[in-house]
């Protein structure tokens, strides 16, 4: 396949690679001296990798083009995760507020969620501002992002997915009513009349409502809106808001990395098989600033994969990796990415159902990673529905 010669292609006919890079100090780090301590954390951590890439339990990995890496694997991979996830817990530490400005965020999820364990995670910025910088939080079940400047939630997915039992279903109004009650709940301020509707779903087990406000907007074009993703049992699957981001007083200062790749563009290839086109939708299609207004889409298949496309983002240092999962023709329970991070050298995979996500994106790391080099998506699961589509469309990849 032609590759595109950019990343992105403003409709004004302007090329953009959207990168945003600062140099000011963070909001809760005036001095830099976080982001010293930080950078000397992953100094240390890249010192000992390259040490257990010289001495420790290798193989190599030759990829879609024909490139051959050395990765680690056994015992070697088991000891620099452990290590990684130590540094990560330093510098999640080193950034986060102090428990006393934590509590209202704490307290928003306790709304939700009365009884439950809730536990910081890391800081993090939303996809749909990518200027906003959030908070991250789990319970047993869930994940919550928060906005750090309005502690209002901005999103909420499931830890696991969920098997669905489409048996004995409730009815869309029964869905409506119950995704109009949670907004209440957690967003009051919102009047749900004044507000445009839709409703989308997916395998007839996954229903998504969602209210848009025409006349406000984050970037200038496109609507805020709130969109709840419930079962056809009526279970929370997700949640997103993009309300909380609005007149945001507190704008991330320093991002060394902060990039969406599209399809067809020079940082993205297909390696094999076949595929099908859906024009006039996914993530270019609806936010507009951006080419080619389309994805590609296949079936998935158990055993070998038919069908391989992969990104390459720039080079980067600590990032997190989320995916724009389309509300059409992206059904499948298990798109399993390939994640090769530590400058090639290790090799992750995450699983998500596409079928629990509508025009919506969805983190798709493990947990933050260190020198990301490849995102690889295939066809091939083993435990999927018959027929289920799998879909490519963009990625983002960004410093929290």
């Amino acid at each position: 396949m032609k590759k595109n010669t950019f990343l992105v292609i403003v409709i004004s006919i302007l090329v953009l690679f959207v990168t945003f890079s600062f140099v000011q100090a963070s909001n809760n780090d005036p001095n830099g001296e976080i982001q010293d301590q930080v950078d000397k954390l992953l100094f240390e951590y890249n010192k000992a990798l390259d040490l257990e890439l010289a001495n420790g339990e290798t193989v190599v990995n030759v990829d879609e083009n024909g490139e051959k890496t050395k990765i680690l694997t056994g015992a070697s991979t088991e000891k620099m995760r452990d290590l990684w996830l130590e540094t990560l817990n330093k510098i999640n530490i080193l950034q986060a507020r102090p428990a006393s400005e934590q509590v209202n965020a704490v307290a928003a999820i306790k709304l939700i969620e009365s009884d439950a364990n809730v536990e910081y995670l890391d800081r993090d910025l939303s996809p749909y501002d990518r200027k906003t910088e959030l908070e991250r939080y789990q319970t047993a079940e869930f994940y919550y992002w928060l906005s750090i400047d309005t502690n209002k939630i901005v999103q909420i997915a499931r830890i696991t997915s969920m098997k669905v039992d489409v048996n004995n279903p409730s009815s869309e109004a029964q869905l409506e009513e119950r995704a109009r009650a949670f907004v209440v709940k957690i967003a009051p301020e919102l009047d749900l009349s004044k507000l445009n509707p839709s409703v989308g779903s997916k395998n007839q087990s996954h229903y998504f409502f969602r209210w848009e406000d025409s006349s406000l907007s984050i970037d200038g074009k496109t609507p805020v809106f709130v969109q709840v993703g419930l079962s056809s049992k009526g279970d929370l699957i997700n949640y997103v808001s993009t309300f909380p981001l609005l007149n945001n007083q507190l704008l991330a200062q320093v991002l060394t990395f902060n990039e969406i790749y599209a399809n067809d563009g020079s940082y993205w290839g297909w390696k094999f098989g076949p595929y099908s086109v859906t024009y006039n939708a996914g993530y270019c299609y609806i936010y507009g600033w951006c080419s080619p207004k389309y994805f590609r889409w296949t079936n998935t298949v158990r055993g070998s994969a038919t069908s391989n496309g992969y990104w390459l983002p720039n080079p980067n240092t600590l990032v997190n990796v989320s995916a724009f999962i389309p509300g059409t023709d992206a059904t499948t329970l298990m798109a399993c990415y390939r994640l090769f991070f530590n400058g090639g050298g290790t090799l992750d995979v995450k699983c998500i159902s596409q079928s629990e996500w509508y025009d919506t994106w969805v983190v798709v790391s493990p947990y933050n990673l260190n020198n990301l080099t490849k995102v690889v998506l295939r066809n091939n699961n083993d435990g999927d529905i018959a027929n289920a589509r799998v879909a490519w469309d963009e990625i983002w990849v960004h410093t929290p």
